[in-house]
């Protein structure tokens, strides 16, 4: 994993939860000896005295390295440890992290929690947090001990509340086999670590898309500021969509196109956004803006052999979101991630020539909840389903995975419905308590916005 063992010169990095500094200084000495002299490179302990003589040998060896070694710190308070001051990170990494004690699951998700939300502020832009976890621990696909959601430590939603997503997780056995002085520091006793050898490592990082709450102040539909949104994402080419339409335009030799936004199949050489319908139910299965570039045929032998078309009788069709699909598949092959369509429209990826975990949000968890409104009393007593679906789209965050209604209910002439919600993060990520927000404020938000009240 080249997070871990590859950082690069000039980076600051920061160990918490050393216990005996053995990982530290095993990493340094077996993979940054030659880039730790251009490194800025903390190295803590929660504990205030060195726990053994076997921890004492670990801190002279770095202290002879450059390392700023430091006990008493607490990793879910990091402000109250002066040396940390003014402090920012390319790299954070947390060994086996433990409460102390067994049966305290709900605990050690707290313990995550906090950690995620303290170490938020002291991270570089675009830095990166590790937290390995004993097998069983984590609760993802990757780990090799599975259990249920209720007796593991949910790593996934409780670093989300820092704001971060996983983005990579792999055994840690791959890591630790390099590592042969490596010897964890358990909760039970200073001679006695944890069970490593079916531990996982995960990487979380923070991604530049973030929750927006659905705005009143403008006139238009929420078809159209769905479309807008995903227009400028497209042609300000930050993610990989966008990415993949300018280079298809460049190819043609287009700079500044004019886009037009068509509900049916075009006439005419040009760019457009092709808008499908939407689904209720399936809101979140496909992707319904759809970038085409037709080309006429005099210029159909610009496109090469690397870009794909559908030749038709008046000219060639490139379907862009079905060229940047198939890139992101092959990668996502290789890197073994689930395709969804929402990773190309993700703020700052623009090209597959990195590792994958700048892909996006891995096994993002799903919520499901039900909101109640009554009809606006002066309408035609049923919701507008299109309408719905483009204002869950916009509201939602592209997060309403789906939509179902459940009940419609009638009391003295007012008419009342009962929605069910299913919610997916694949732009940030999404904690318990954000789901309900995004529901109470941003879904509710628009429902008002055509004339319903929440019951």
């Amino acid at each position: 994993m080249e997070t871990i063992v590859g950082p690069r010169a000039n980076s600051s990095v920061l160990f918490v939860g050393e216990g005996n500094f053995s990982f530290s200084s095993c990493l340094i000495d077996c993979h940054w000896k030659d880039s730790i002299c251009d490194m800025n490179v903390f190295s803590t302990c929660y504990e205030t005295d060195f726990v053994s003589d076997f921890a004492k040998k670990n801190v002279t060896k770095l202290k002879k390295l450059g390392v700023k070694v430091v006990s008493g710190v607490d990793a879910t308070n990091l402000r109250k440890t002066v040396e940390l001051e003014d402090q920012l990170f390319d790299l954070v990494v947390f060994m086996f992290p433990h409460i102390g004690g067994k049966m305290k699951i709900q605990k050690n998700r707290d313990l995550i929690k906090d950690f995620a939300v303290n170490i938020r502020p002291f991270l570089n832009v675009g830095g990166s947090v590790i937290v390995t976890l004993a097998g069983g621990q984590g609760g993802t696909p990757v780990d090799p001990i599975q259990r249920r959601e209720a007796d593991h430590w949910q790593i996934v939603k409780t670093m989300a509340y820092g704001g971060l997503e996983l983005v990579a997780a792999e055994p840690f056995q791959a890591i630790a086999e390099t590592l042969p002085d490596y010897l964890s520091h358990g909760y039970r006793g200073w001679n006695q670590g944890f069970h490593t050898e079916k531990g996982v490592i995960h990487v979380f990082k923070v991604p530049e898309d973030s929750m927006k709450w659905f705005s009143t102040h403008t006139q238009t539909t929420n078809s159209d500021k769905y479309i807008s949104e995903k227009l400028e994402r497209l042609t300000n080419a930050n993610c990989l969509i966008g990415h993949v339409w300018r280079r298809v335009l460049k190819q043609l030799d287009v700079f500044s196109p004019s886009v037009q936004v068509i509900h049916q199949m075009p006439d005419d050489p040009g760019c457009y956004l092709l808008v499908k319908k939407v689904n209720l139910k399936g809101l979140g299965l496909s992707c319904p803006i759809v970038p085409i570039v037709c080309v006429d045929k005099n210029s159909q032998g610009k496109l090469g052999k690397d870009i794909p078309y559908t030749d038709l009788s008046k000219f060639s069709l490139v379907d862009v979101l079905s060229l940047a699909e198939n890139e992101l598949r092959q990668k996502l092959a290789i890197s073994e991630r689930e395709y969804v369509w929402q990773q190309l429209w993700r703020l700052g990826l623009t090209a597959l020539d990195s590792d994958a975990t700048h892909l996006g949000s891995l096994y993002p968890p799903e919520y499901q909840h039900c909101i109640s409104f009554w009809l606006p009393d002066d309408g035609p007593g049923e919701i507008n389903l299109e309408e719905l679906a483009w204002g869950l789209l916009v509201s939602g965050n592209d997060c309403v995975a789906s939509c179902e209604i459940m009940d419609i209910y009638k009391k003295e002439g007012r008419i009342a419905n009962t929605l069910r919600l299913r919610y997916k993060s694949h732009l940030f990520p999404l904690t318990p308590t954000g789901v309900i927000q995004l529901q109470e404020k941003s879904i509710d938000a628009f429902l008002q916005s055509i004339g319903c009240v929440q019951k």
